[in-house]
């Protein structure tokens, strides 16, 4: 005859204490492997930003290099019909006549106007025409969340003498033998900003 003590519990499922350690360590390594991937994925997309940030540098410095290097002399008749050399060029801006690269239209001259403003380095670009009439223009944002940026002009003053660096050109029959570009970044920003001097083929 069995005791009833021997029967007790009889049939019923449930978890050991053994078992029960086993899934609270597995729910443990669990965890951490998840919190180890995730921390992962924030550093890669961390990375992926640093390296679109400098291909976004990078892109533009190979813009302006281009751009700017093929700036053409082109004359044109100012607001007193006088003869002067299309081009601008001031601290924060920068007006050429140019040749396009295959980022934006094709085929003959073009009017690129450079400007700093709201924390962006903007281009607004036309077909040019030798007549001053009026031609759609179309914007592109070079750069976003640019602390600063200045133009710099290399080539003789308009009086003469040696030539040296000025923050604007006004001479109005000849252009800058060179530009300097100069962008900061604001504090914390990963992208840098290498040195860029840009000699004009024009002028040599």
């Amino acid at each position: 005859m069995t005791r009833p003590d021997e029967t007790e519990g009889h049939g019923q499922s449930g978890f050991t204490l053994a078992e029960m350690l086993v899934a609270l360590a597995l729910l443990g390594l669990m965890s951490a492997f998840a919190l180890t991937s995730l921390n992962t994925l924030g550093e890669v997309k961390r990375v992926e930003a640093r390296i679109d940030g400098r291909s976004d540098v990078e892109a533009v410095q190979r813009h302006l290099q281009q751009a700017i290097a093929d700036t053409r002399v082109v004359f044109d008749n100012d607001d007193q019909a006088q003869q002067k050399i299309s081009f601008s060029g001031m601290p924060v801006s920068l007006k050429i006549i140019t040749v396009l690269d295959d980022r934006f239209e094709r085929g003959g001259l073009y009017r690129l106007d450079y400007s700093f403003a709201a924390s962006e380095l903007k281009l607004d670009y036309a077909l040019y025409r030798p007549l001053k009439s009026a031609q759609a223009s179309k914007t592109e944002i070079l750069l976003q969340n640019v602390a600063s940026l200045s133009f710099r002009y290399f080539g003789p003053a308009e009086n003469g003498g040696v030539s040296q660096w000025q923050k604007s050109w006004s001479t109005a029959d000849q252009l800058p033998l060179a530009i300097e570009v100069t962008v900061g970044f604001p504090p914390g920003d990963t992208r840098k900003w290498p040195p860029l001097v840009i000699p004009l083929a024009s002028s040599s």
